[in-house]
């Protein structure tokens, strides 16, 4: 176990960076990258929260739907339904890890959307 402490907006802050560096604008890998940490950095986070209000979890990387099945339970109770965002980013996550060539919609206005649903999941939890 690493003694680094996992920070989801740094990851954020790094992906913002990226988008506003001009060499980002047209560049496939970036946008991969930034995507894929935009996804990271909720999903750990919400499985983190889930963990402290008692939900328990291995640490098997396909917790991934119990995960999004307790997001909805839990949230929802508390008027913030945002289990359906999480599902975005992670369609989104899945579409730049395995589809090759590049997506098409998957431009620069895509990846702002997904960086901005990534900082409003974190402001509400």
């Amino acid at each position: 176990m690493s003694n680094l402490e996992f920070l989801p907006e740094a990851f954020l802050d790094f992906c913002q960076r990226l988008l506003e560096n001009k060499d980002t604008f047209e560049n496939e890998p970036l946008f991969r990258t930034i995507i894929n940490r935009c996804y990271v950095a909720v999903y750990v986070t919400l499985k983190t929260e889930l963990l402290k209000r008692g939900y328990q979890y291995s640490d098997n990387y396909k917790d991934y739907k119990k995960v999004e099945r307790d997001v909805r339970r839990e949230f929802k109770r508390n008027g913030k339904c945002i289990q359906d965002q999480l599902s975005t980013l992670r369609e989104a996550r899945k579409k730049v890890d395995y589809d090759y060539p590049f997506p098409d919609h998957l431009d620069r206005i895509y990846v702002d959307y997904c960086l901005s649903i990534s900082q409003k999941i974190l402001a509400k939890i």
